[in-house]
């Protein structure tokens, strides 16, 4: 006797709704990871700028150290003249000015308009005789900022 069952074709491959599932979950996954990214890169950017700080802030301590007052201009502090296009691919202009008070000047950063700016001001702690740094002034978005200066 021969048996006669029907046949059943089986498919392979995924449905729509599958597929459907998939891409929500790479759409919020995208959601989420954007803009951490975005936000990242933009602190990477001002990273760029606080190595020549630390250069001035260097040059700025040992200026103090020598002459007991902190240095008006980029020369006294022993540093570079910035601006005028001599800047860095995201710093535009670092500028040490009256009080040793440092002023960076960043470019494009996250989509926001260039000319933010981050102010590290100096004090003299004659107990330990070291220079400390403030660096809340200035106008860069605080998500952007060293986790110091927030």
């Amino acid at each position: 006797m021969h048996n006669m069952t029907p046949h059943s074709r089986t498919q392979g491959g995924f449905t729509l709704i599958e597929l459907m599932i998939v891409v929500a979950i790479i759409g919020i996954l995208t959601a989420i990871a954007l803009p951490n990214y975005t936000n990242y890169m933009a602190r990477a950017k001002v990273t760029e700028g606080l190595v020549h700080v630390s250069a001035a802030q260097r040059g700025i301590t040992e200026y103090y150290t020598t002459h007991t007052g902190f240095p008006a201009t980029n020369a006294e502090a022993g540093i570079a003249v910035y601006g005028e296009g001599s800047g860095t691919r995201y710093m535009q202009d670092l500028q040490v000015g009256e009080g040793g008070v440092i002023t960076v000047t960043f470019n494009q950063i996250a989509g926001d308009s260039s000319g933010q700016t981050l102010v590290y001001t100096p004090t003299y702690n004659a107990n330990s005789d070291s220079t400390g740094w403030d660096c809340t002034g200035g106008d860069l978005d605080p998500r952007y900022r060293p986790a110091i200066c927030r």
